[in-house]
């Protein structure tokens, strides 16, 4: 019973049925080396985005330039960070 409820949360949010998720955990079980480096692919990319967007805010707290505004530049970070929040 706790497989099937953890299927249906699965298959709610990728949007997938229970026998793909199951076909997929099958091949995963025996096999599987591609779906574990695309997976590993997909978390170091995601590793490597969180660094950058780090560094990106620590500069983005420094003004450009003599005589900027700190509000305006705190704006600006914070309408950036907005546009490029993922949808989830």
């Amino acid at each position: 019973m706790v497989i099937i409820k953890n299927y249906l949360s699965i298959g709610k949010i990728l949007r997938v049925t229970p026998g793909t998720i199951a076909g997929v955990s099958l091949n995963l079980k025996y096999s599987g080396e591609g779906y574990k480096k695309m997976v590993e692919k997909i978390l170091s990319d995601e590793k490597k985005d969180k660094f950058w967007q780090k560094i990106e805010d620590v500069s983005a707290k420094i003004p450009n330039s003599k005589g900027s505004s700190w509000v305006y530049q705190r704006k600006k970070y914070k309408e950036q960070k907005r546009i490029k929040k993922k949808p989830f």
